[in-house]
Order: structure tokens, then C-alpha cells, then sequence
């Protein structure tokens, strides 16, 4: 776990209300109390993310008296001493117009998929394709949406997918709120946020329904999107290898992660473990 020059803002953040200001100025971090296993799950997908390349930002599980909780670093403030700038960032339902005031509006429509008052892998990919550096910008969200699959995070929405607004153009921000939902605790429901070539059931995906989904975008040329898909895959196995999962993660979920990445690099359809 990574101590940082925002480790003073963790400790007020323990004493804070999760979405209140601090003392009127922005905050710089999010502060998510524990449940159990939840914050662990989610600190470790951090660490791979980060051992990825896919994120920077810093996070830890820290305990004060009775309370744990982990504390966030917000990808999207900048700090500067005492000084905190606001970073322009947008999620795609924003840049998309979604309807804010329709909770479900940020998934993907199920029953009618091709519905476009709802997102999909594919608006994203036509939303990248717009940018300046359109296929640096696809490229990432290819590598974020394969990150999505191997965590078996189902709740990839269109809010938790941002972009950066600088002077340079417009980018995809870090990947974030990205947790191993599917492994948590009584979780039956094995659909995604957004369907990957038609699909939505995560046990179906293969890295041939990943290609067949990032070609339909055409954005990326195959000999780009074949060895981007093989790429994640690769460095997420080597993320686990290198890290150690912290005490207190849910039973199966190293395991899981690790299932699913070797079902995809052998070409198969990730389907589940056996039940022990």
C-alpha cells in the first residue's frame, strides 16, 4: 500500500462524510468504510490496475480506531502544496447526453441493445474516435473494457468511464470504480454493464468476441486490436504474479481473476470455476 503526500487528507477524510467538502476547499480523495471483503477486493483491483499501466492514483486501506476504510486519491484534482486545482473531466453519460435523472440509463439496454438513449462499448469507441489522437484514445478504452472482463466487474458503466479535458485535446482518464463485482457475496447476475459483440453474459466472452466488438467500432485496425487484447491479458497475469493479494480480499476471488485471464488467453470461453 502506497503512502503519499495525500496521506494528511486520508486522515480528514476519516472524519469527513464520504461526499462532503473539506473546509470548502475541493476534495482530493474518497473515503469508502468497509464491508467485508469489499474494500480489499476493490484495493487489489487498484494495484493491478496500476502494475498495468491503467491507472496512477494512489489508494490504502488504512484502520483508525474501530473504523477501516479505503481512502481514495481522486484521479481529477491536481496538488500543489496547499493548493488544489480542478481537473476538467466528464464521464460518458455526460458526453454522450444521457438522461441523468434515469438511474438505469447508464447501462447498456438488454432488451433492446441498439437503443441510443442508452451506451454501449461501441458509442464509446465512436466517441473516442472523434479525439485528436483518436486511436491512442480507442486503444485505452479497448484496454480498459478487456481490464473489465478479467476483474469480472459487471458494473462498467457509462459514469465510470471518464474523460480528460486539457489543453491538449480530449483523452480517456484513468480507469476507475472498477471492482471485482461478480466475486462478491451472493452475486447471481452474470450480465455486464455494456454487451461485448452482442453479449452480455460474461461467462460467454472470448478474446474472439472481443475482436468481433472492437472491430465493429472501426476505429482500430486488427493487427492493432488482436495484440492490444493479448497485451492486457498478459499484463494482468503478470500483475498477479507479482503482487500479493492483501488479507482480508473474499475467498475465490484471486483464484477467479486468475480463471478468467488463462480462459481467455487459451481462446475459451471463461465460463465459471467448478464450486469446491
Amino acid at each position: 500500500m502506497r503512502r503519499t503526500a495525500t496521506s494528511a487528507i486520508w486522515f480528514r477524510l476519516a472524519r469527513a462524510s464520504r461526499s462532503s467538502p473539506l473546509d470548502a476547499h475541493p476534495q482530493t480523495a474518497t473515503a469508502i468504510p468497509a464491508r467485508p471483503g469489499g474494500i480489499y477486493n476493490e484495493f487489489y483491483s487498484h494495484e493491478l490496475a496500476r502494475h498495468m499501466g491503467l491507472s496512477q492514483f494512489s489508494s490504502e486501506v488504512i484502520a483508525l480506531g474501530q473504523t477501516t476504510f479505503l481512502a481514495i486519491e481522486r484521479f481529477d484534482r491536481r496538488v500543489s502544496g496547499r493548493n488544489v486545482t480542478l481537473v476538467h473531466q466528464e464521464d460518458v453519460a455526460q458526453a454522450l447526453g444521457l438522461d441523468w435523472r434515469d438511474s438505469d440509463v447508464k447501462f447498456q439496454d438488454a432488451r433492446s441493445p441498439m437503443n441510443q438513449n442508452r451506451p454501449s462499448a461501441l458509442r464509446i469507441a465512436e466517441l473516442t474516435g472523434t479525439f485528436r489522437e483518436s486511436a491512442t484514445a480507442t486503444t485505452q478504452w479497448l484496454r480498459q473494457l478487456v481490464s473489465h472482463v478479467l476483474i469480472g466487474n459487471n458494473d462498467a458503466h457509462a459514469k465510470n468511464v471518464g474523460l480528460i479535458h486539457d489543453s491538449d485535446g480530449t483523452s480517456i482518464s484513468q480507469i476507475y470504480d472498477a471492482v471485482p463485482n461478480l466475486f462478491q457475496r451472493g452475486r447471481i447476475n452474470w450480465d455486464l454493464a455494456m454487451a461485448i459483440d452482442n453479449v452480455f453474459d460474461h461467462r460467454k466472452i472470448t478474446v474472439e468476441r472481443l475482436v468481433n466488438e472492437a472491430q465493429s467500432w472501426s476505429v482500430l485496425r486488427r493487427d492493432v486490436i488482436e495484440p492490444t487484447i493479448y497485451s492486457t491479458i498478459h499484463r494482468f497475469q503478470e500483475a498477479q504474479s507479482a503482487l500479493t493479494a492483501p488479507a482480508g480480499i473474499d475467498p475465490g476471488v484471486v483464484d477467479g481473476l486468475s480463471w478468467n485471464a488463462a480462459r481467455l488467453a487459451a481462446g475459451t470461453e471463461i465460463s465459471r470455476p467448478k464450486e469446491r
